[in-house]
């Protein structure tokens, strides 16, 4: 049995109850389930404006994934779906935002964090990390590329170099051309005297 998160948008909240049904049919076990609401989409999924967020994490044999995201794309309830093999190597528990109107200002909304217990597991040294840790190395990397993109910026000066020969080249051509037409017209007046 392995975990794993089932995050879909469906039509209505009835959509919902479609896949608990399915993953019931299906012999998963489900740890948590979060309704994230309505909420407008980005652009139209199957004609429709609105669609209704949930995710669950699921307990689930890896043979039967397929099988259980095949059955909840056939609904004709369910926009989209996204299932995610959840690692057990890491501690730290997986963090769902919710969102939820204040009692104070039915405009605003705060974001609330749940959180879902797995069982503990031993510890790696990247798990271990912080979000600020991992902002930093990919900050230092960033520079780092940034600082090897800037040698390339020397090759430059050869596309000048090559713009420079280009113009000695059509001034030798026009150079030719004039002293061809010098000779031209001697062997015109040549013959003109003739």
């Amino acid at each position: 049995m392995q975990t794993y998160e089932i995050t879909f948008i469906s039509i209505d909240e009835k959509g919902a109850e479609a896949v608990e049904k399915i993953l019931k049919d299906a012999e998963a076990e489900i740890l948590d389930k979060q309704e994230l609401g309505q909420k407008k989409l980005a652009y139209p999924i199957k004609k429709q404006q609105n669609g209704f967020y949930s995710s669950y994490f699921v307990k689930v044999a890896t043979d039967k994934v397929a099988q259980i995201e095949k059955k909840i794309n056939l609904q004709k309830l369910i926009l989209r779906v996204l299932i995610v093999k959840k690692h057990q190597a890491s501690s730290q528990t997986p963090v769902l935002l919710t969102q939820e109107k204040t009692a104070t200002s039915p405009e605003k909304t705060e974001a609330k964090e749940k959180v879902v217990t797995e069982p503990a597991v031993e510890t790696t040294e990247k798990a271990k990390e912080t979000p600020e840790d991992v902002i930093e190395e990919t900050k230092e990397e960033v520079v780092e590329e940034k600082k090897e993109v800037k040698p390339a910026k020397a090759a430059k000066p050869a596309k000048s170099e090559n713009k420079e020969a280009e113009k000695k080249k059509e001034t030798d051509k026009k150079e030719e051309e004039k002293e061809r037409l010098k000779k031209l017209e001697e062997k015109l007046d040549e013959l003109l005297k003739d």
